[in-house]
């Protein structure tokens, strides 16, 4: 972690999670095999590195791709928020923005 913080979470195949907030010169790893996010809490800086030279974001699953290509009215009913929530849903896979 470059500047800012930033909540890391996982989950492992037993079902249990990990959730950690972290700053500046903190470092963190998540095995592929692990699902898992990165949250930005105030303006954040890192730098992603992977330890296999053939990763792709394209065999990923991208929560900005799953929320563009989801009903707005279905995301409303799951997170128990107004439609309007989702008015500024890039319409596009976001990876890292």
């Amino acid at each position: 972690m470059i500047l800012g913080r930033a909540r890391i979470t996982a989950i492992d195949a037993e079902g249990r999670n990990f959730i950690a907030d972290i700053g500046p010169g903190d470092l963190w790893y998540f095995p592929a095999e692990l699902p898992h996010s990165i949250q930005g809490l105030e303006h954040c800086e890192f730098l992603l590195v992977f330890d296999d030279g053939t990763f792709s974001d394209l065999n990923t699953l991208s929560i900005s791709d799953w929320f563009a290509h989801t009903p707005k009215d279905v995301l409303s009913s799951n997170f128990g928020v107004p439609i309007s929530a989702f008015d500024h849903i890039p319409p596009e896979q976001v990876y890292i923005y």
